[in-house]
């Protein structure tokens, strides 16, 4: 249902394809419910003009991969870039992206939407099955040994090993 609810919200009405979003605000504002309003902004490569849409964060998480990508879209030609650089910048995270055909980019994405859409599983959803009573249980949390990044502070991407001190990608310290 939400990706259904998403699709629409950015969806061209000329083309019907998915708009990329440039950008994700927090404007400060709630909904009825409560629940934390973010703008936003997306644009269709083949018709242009840039609109601005409030949805709850709530839709954003259920829908994460899916924002997640059009996040990682060209502007321009629609088509995928790469993560060059990220920085914090106060509650932002500003995004720098490369497309191969256009150059680099950048998105300014609010903290709360790049924790939801760089985390690998949702944050806070129960596990889908209890575990099996025979079943060995997982190795006990070490509380003296923090756990490593899952995402390259530097480059963005994703780190398969949280013991390395290095990203795999562009080699910054991690």
């Amino acid at each position: 249902m939400a990706l259904e609810e998403l699709h629409h919200i950015v969806s061209c009405s000329k083309c019907g394809q998915p708009k990329v979003i440039s950008d994700a605000i927090d404007k400060g504002r709630r909904g009825r419910h409560g629940e934390m309003l973010i703008k936003l902004i997306h644009r269709c490569p083949a018709h242009g003009r840039e609109k601005g849409t409030m949805v709850p964060l709530g839709l954003i998480e259920e829908g994460r991969h899916f924002v997640r990508e059009q996040i990682l879209r060209c502007k321009r030609c629609g088509g995928f870039t790469e993560i060059v650089d990220t920085k914090v910048d106060g509650r932002y995270v500003i995004l720098k992206v490369r497309c191969p055909e256009h150059g680099k980019g950048k998105r300014k994405i609010a903290q709360p939407v790049f924790d939801i859409i760089m985390e690998e599983h949702p944050p806070h959803h129960p596990p889908e099955h209890p575990p099996h009573p025979h079943e060995p249980h997982p190795p006990p949390h070490d509380p003296h040994r923090p756990p490593g990044p899952r995402f390259c502070p530097s480059c963005g991407v994703e780190v398969p090993e949280p013991d390395s001190k290095y990203c795999h990608n562009c080699g910054a310290p991690l």
